[in-house]
């Protein structure tokens, strides 16, 4: 990869205060406890990761995601999925809906816990063999 190559990927990634800013400029304030973020935005918002590629967000649920899902998805950094997801029938789809449970508030938006994040990344890692995963396990282990 050359200098070019890596300094447009590293442009593309936002940082905790523009998650917030982008979550809250498509979630109505009513709803933002009725969303998690997920995965590697988890990370930036408990502060352990600085950046991420995309926003992993969940909607808890379906009428939220069918209000919401045609704002997000034209939005390029939001990782929405689609309706499938709410067929549960992907092992990692139960692990995203059951994400809701095991929630907390962070500057006002629902986010994926630590135990969670945890949980998240040890299974993910039993169906795919990703170093970034394996990366994000050891962040999660270092959340206060």
């Amino acid at each position: 990869m050359n200098i070019i190559e890596s300094y447009l990927l590293e442009s593309k990634q936002i940082n905790r205060l523009e998650v917030i800013k982008r979550v809250r400029n498509l979630i109505e304030k009513k709803d933002l406890t009725n969303v998690t973020l997920l995965a590697g935005t988890a990370l930036v918002m408990h502060k352990v990761k600085d950046k991420t590629n995309d926003i992993d967000i969940k909607i808890n649920n379906i009428n939220l995601f069918k209000k919401y899902y045609s704002k997000l998805k034209n939005d390029p950094y939001m990782d929405i999925g689609n309706l499938d997801m709410y067929k549960l029938k992907d092992p990692i789809d139960k692990l995203i809906f059951e994400s809701t449970k095991h929630s907390i508030i962070i500057d006002g938006i629902g986010v994926m816990s630590k135990d969670y994040i945890i949980k998240f990344y040890k299974a993910i890692m039993k169906v795919r063999d990703k170093k970034t995963d394996k990366d994000y396990l050891k962040l999660a282990y270092k959340i206060k």
